[in-house]
């Protein structure tokens, strides 16, 4: 007899085969034969497991070598497809850094918006019996400028855009590998930056991360200046390189296209034969 809601005992017949099926199933798995094939699965599983993973750091490793020597061949043997790129580059880096001394020392600027002379704007030591006008500043100007054209060359060789398909392509090719190419440069920037401050520093036997107190607050006080002065020059020469390297990578894009549809390209005096410039051909 049952009550509801509670559970209905099953039949004896029922009772007696799951126990008997119980039982069946315990005595095959305390068979020997039985431990024996899991054991051999197991075994087979973990040496197949052992092989797979030593397939894939092989893998992984080989893969870290290929990228590694097609890395390393970027910087020592680039492929550069326009000779010219490279100088015409270093140029607006040049140009970057004379516009900021510029910037700087103009008097046409107004004073709301020009910046502190850079530290490295320090007029060349010249002769005083020339009049030299600017040319004390365009010395410092150059070599700093020299030095912005090194990082992104090298980050230009580390993104691969002194190849054809960075200004033959599309312009969102050109301009992706003209910004990978200052993301590369302007690492390189930050890394020298802080290791000719850091070497600055202590050379005045100041430390940025000393304790301040009675004796080192005016310590303290002139290291943060400099490195503060660090950081805006560096962010002076980041933005400024940025903008002028894409308007001309850009415009060296646009030059590779060639004239829009319906325009006249660029004349070809070498096919005129009028022309008083080429040379004439041999009588046979």
């Amino acid at each position: 007899m049952s009550v509801e809601g509670s559970e209905v005992d099953p039949p004896a017949d029922e009772r007696e085969d799951n126990s008997a099926f119980t039982a069946f199933t315990s005595e095959i798995a305390q068979s020997p034969l039985l431990r024996q094939y899991g054991a051999a699965k197991a075994k087979a599983a973990l040496a197949k497991a052992k092989e797979s993973l030593a397939d894939n750091v092989a893998e992984e490793y080989d893969a870290g070598l290929d990228y590694g020597r097609k890395l390393r061949a970027r910087f020592l043997s680039p492929r550069i497809d326009d000779p010219g790129l490279p100088f015409a580059d270093a140029l607006v880096c040049i140009g970057g850094a004379l516009f900021i001394a510029q910037w700087a020392l103009s008097p046409a600027i107004p004073l709301g918006i020009k910046i502190p002379p850079p530290s490295w704007l320090v007029p060349a030591a010249l002769p005083p019996t020339i009049d030299w006008r600017g040319i004390p500043y365009i010395l410092p100007t150059l070599a700093h400028g020299s030095e912005l054209a090194f990082c992104w060359v090298l980050g230009a060789l580390a993104a691969n855009a002194y190849e054809s398909e960075a200004y033959t392509g599309t312009l969102r090719e050109a301009i992706s590998r003209t910004w990978r190419a200052g993301a590369f440069a302007v690492g390189v920037l930050l890394l020298s930056t802080q290791l000719a401050t850091s070497i600055s520093l202590s050379s005045q036997g100041l430390d940025p991360a000393s304790v301040v107190t009675t004796a080192g607050i005016d310590s303290g006080s002139s290291a943060d200046v400099q490195i503060i002065t660090s950081l805006f020059e560096v962010v002076c020469d980041v933005g400024v390189q940025a903008v002028q390297l894409t308007l001309f990578r850009a415009y060296r894009w646009r030059e590779a296209q060639g004239p829009p549809p319906g325009t006249r390209g660029r004349p070809d005096y070498g096919a005129d034969e009028y022309n008083p410039m080429q040379t004439p051909p041999r009588k046979k």
